[in-house]
């Protein structure tokens, strides 16, 4: 007898669309769904950031990482690690030049 019933690991995460902010549970496997609608969301115009398990993004900053690609897949890629390490990322697009510019905040 098999369960199909996955037991997978919740996320807490802490979001805002320029500027403004808001909370949302969602489990391990929704995560990558989740980077991807904020790229989308970059990619319109907003300014997006994120940060997992309920980070805090009001907390004094002491360390940021910038990063800048044109590559949807690189910006996942970054965005998804930074966050891994507990960053708070920023993601923005500029639709002349292509370029994803992301920020990471610790």
């Amino acid at each position: 007898m098999a369960i199909s019933e996955q037991t997978s690991e919740t996320i807490d995460v802490v979001y805002s669309i320029d500027g403004e902010v808001f909370r949302i549970t969602i489990n391990e496997s929704e995560w990558d769904a989740f980077v991807e609608r904020m790229l989308a969301l970059a990619r319109e115009g907003y300014r997006v950031s994120f940060s997992k398990n309920g980070d805090s993004m009001v907390s004094p900053r002491k360390e940021i990482v910038t990063f800048t690609t044109t590559s949807e897949e690189e910006a996942h890629a970054w965005a998804n690690n930074m966050a891994n390490q507990g960053y708070e990322v920023t993601i923005t697009y500029d639709k002349k030049t292509k370029i994803y510019t992301c920020e990471a905040v610790k």
